[in-house]
């Protein structure tokens, strides 16, 4: 009897325990602060004599976060997926303003980071992908890290353009792991918000994932054949995993939908956007130097994968935040007009022939205020920094939040957004 009993309390005891247990876990759940949840996706970037570094940094990288949800976003996003849309899929690419991020894996130094810079996250990039963003965006460099004496394709964050990566990072975290972060969570349908204490995930599951690969600025040229090398090796790793292979491929067989010297061509065939649906898509920058050396990069990179490359008159990097937010003139604003969808319906277009991007000309300036950047130069692709306040507070985040949201979709026809903007201007 008595050891009946006693082995009755003994479960009771147990019970207790694993309630306090699940308290604690919808607590950390719900802030997203108290604790370092150790998965494979938080220790296949570190090397394994590094855990307790790691366990130490992710307070504080848990802290930047928090504090931008707290004090920045509070609400989930109305984003849905736009192949919900019968029409907007139907449109050509350079007709849709797309959602998007600047430096979408760094956290800032926000809320108690107490280092200079902040920190290369993954977490953050799932908080990015979380907003709705699908045009997201990497500092790349080709570095040798310390830790693992691996020289390969590094993601980092940099001030004033330096060749060093500049954030708070113990280990520097590869482009291959933030790459398959983006599609796991991007694409492939898994609950992104659990480590970082939301309640909602990828809203926009089976929209085209923009990922621009930047190549750091003060990257030497001999480093940049190297770092295209790098990158391509990165991608062809991902491609043979079949998990990954099919948000990868090309949807239009041995015919790339995007070319090399489009910009050349008197006249270019159209890419609509209900082509690209489920698809990752590659910004790369297209150095010229480097072109002509290792020509063979772009050539095989482009016949595998859906790759646009800049400034090739597709996607043109032209305008930077100053300039939006200093200028009192419109510089060459579309107009709008009829033309016909992809499947020839009449619908509400411009005369736009090129797709735009605004970014900062250095790290940490004031994000662009996107009303004025659409209603007055047409820009379609406003790379916002999550982790930046603005002068009078995160008022030029959230003014790109408000936009998308009110027009339900990350991808939206330009024509919608400048009429929005006009309003939102006047």
């Amino acid at each position: 009897m008595r050891i009946v009993l006693l082995f009755s309390v003994f479960l009771v005891i147990l019970y207790i325990v694993y309630l306090l247990c699940q308290r604690r876990n919808i607590f950390v759940s719900s802030f997203g602060l108290d604790t370092v949840t150790e998965n494979p996706d938080t220790i296949e970037r570190m090397s394994n004599d590094e855990g307790q570094i790691k366990k130490m940094t992710q307070k504080d990288e848990m802290a930047a976060i928090s504090s931008i949800k707290k004090n920045v976003i509070q609400t989930p996003p109305q984003i849905h997926s736009v192949s919900e849309s019968k029409i907007y899929t139907k449109y050509p690419l350079e007709q849709l303003c797309i959602k998007a991020s600047y430096n979408s894996a760094y956290t800032g130094t926000t809320g108690t980071v107490t280092n200079s810079y902040g920190y290369i996250s993954d977490e953050m990039l799932k908080y990015v992908l979380c907003r709705g963003c699908r045009f997201i965006d990497f500092e790349t460099f080709y570095i040798t890290d310390i830790h693992s004496n691996e020289t390969d394709a590094f993601v980092g964050y940099s001030v004033g353009g330096g060749a060093d990566p500049q954030n708070a990072n113990s280990v520097n975290v590869k482009l291959h792991y933030l790459l398959s972060t983006a599609i796991k969570y991007g694409m492939a349908n898994q609950f992104a918000g659990q480590n970082i204490g939301i309640n909602y995930s990828v809203g926009n599951i089976g929209d085209p994932l923009f990922i621009q690969i930047r190549m750091n600025s003060s990257t030497p040229r001999e480093n940049k054949i190297k770092l295209l090398s790098a990158i391509q090796k990165t991608v062809d790793s991902l491609m043979s995993n079949l998990s990954y292979s099919m948000y990868l491929s090309n949807p239009n067989g041995e015919n790339p939908l995007f070319s090399r010297n489009t910009r050349f061509s008197a006249t270019k065939t159209p890419v609509f956007l209900e082509q690209l649906l489920s698809k990752v898509v590659f910004v790369v920058e297209n150095d010229s130097d480097v072109m002509n050396i290792n020509a063979t990069f772009y050539d095989n990179f482009l016949s595998q994968y859906n790759v646009i490359f800049l400034n090739e008159g597709i996607i043109n990097a032209q305008t930077d935040y100053l300039q939006i937010n200093t200028s009192t003139n419109k510089a060459s604003p579309p107009t709008i007009i009829k033309a016909t969808d992809a499947d020839g319906n009449m619908r509400s277009m411009t005369d736009t022939k090129v797709m735009q991007t605004v970014v900062p000309s250095k790290n940490g300036e004031p994000n662009p205020n996107i009303n004025t950047s659409i209603f007055n130069f047409g820009n379609q692709i406003n790379l916002v920094q999550y982790y930046v306040p603005d002068v009078s507070g995160y008022g030029n985040l959230l003014r790109a939040e408000k936009l998308f949201d009110t027009l339900g979709y990350a991808f939206v026809p330009l024509s919608s957004a400048i009429s929005y903007a006009k309003d939102a201007t006047h």
